[in-house]
């Protein structure tokens, strides 16, 4: 996790923080912290893929949404399922953008979004 953040400060300073060559760092970090059971940490590092995923790629890019399941998948780890809904909500209305109703990243998005329906009522 060290060599992880050092990484990190190493980009910071190239001024290169908001690049997509980040991301890779960013989504081990949060992994690192859901395993340790750091989810607002997890969840910081997972707004920060999202931003560059946004900012670089557009928010109708599939990879944004894939960004979003992830803080979905905090969001439900913490307990919060209507935040998790709500993430996985917007994940899936970017998907069918770009997939059809019948590919498997939309398919999984909306089992998951049932699920925090059954969680939520």
């Amino acid at each position: 996790q060290q060599m992880l953040i050092e990484s990190l400060d190493m980009y910071a300073a190239l001024n290169k923080l908001e690049s997509i060559d980040v991301v890779g760092i960013y989504t081990t970090l949060g992994d690192i912290c859901i395993k340790k059971n750091e989810l607002d940490k997890a969840l910081d590092y997972a707004q920060h893929v999202a931003n560059i995923y946004n900012k670089t790629l557009g928010e109708n890019h599939p990879y944004y949404s894939l960004a979003l399941v992830s803080m979905a998948d905090i969001y439900d780890e913490k307990g919060e399922y209507s935040e998790a809904y709500d993430y996985f909500i917007k994940a899936h209305e970017l998907l069918v953008k770009s997939f059809p109703e019948e590919h498997p990243a939309v398919q999984l998005v909306k089992a998951r979004m049932e699920e925090m329906k059954n969680k939520l009522y």
